[in-house]
This record gives C-alpha cells, structure tokens and sequence, in this order.
C-alpha cells in the first residue's frame, strides 16, 4: 500500500478540528487508500474502531438507504 504522506499529514494536522473530512478526486487516484491509512493511524492513536465511520459509495447501492441516513443522524447527534 503506497503511503500518500502530504495528504495523510493533512489529515492528521486536521484531526482535531471538528469537521468532516472528504477527499475528492478521479477515478483510481488513492482516496479510498488513503482513508484506509487514514484509518489506521487513528487506530494507533487508540481511536476506538467504533469511532470511526468508513463508507465505500463504490458500494452504496448495496446499502440500504435507511442505514446511511441513521449513520448521518447518529453522526450529527453526537
């Protein structure tokens, strides 16, 4: 797994700021890995994996739309 450190000090300095992160870019670019490292530098943070919310919309389809629209509502309560 290529490590993209520019982008994943970015969102590492960003960590703390309360906002939604969201990489955008073309097809086969890196965003999914990068989150992937993303998510796995928290992990050693000992940021509970249940902290952390991933969603592939590569998969979308697959997920019912009640289940992305409780995971929103859960994320803006919190």
């Amino acid at each position: 797994m290529l490590i993209q450190e520019k982008y994943l000090n970015k969102l590492i300095e960003s960590k703390d700021l309360n906002l939604i992160k969201v990489i955008v870019g073309v097809r086969r670019s890196g965003k999914s890995t990068l989150l992937l490292q993303y998510k796995d530098y928290l992990l050693t943070q000992k940021i509970k994996k249940t902290n952390i919310i991933y969603m592939n919309f590569e998969s979308a389809d697959k997920v019912p739309i009640f289940m992305i629209l409780r995971i929103i509502k859960i994320y803006i309560n919190i």
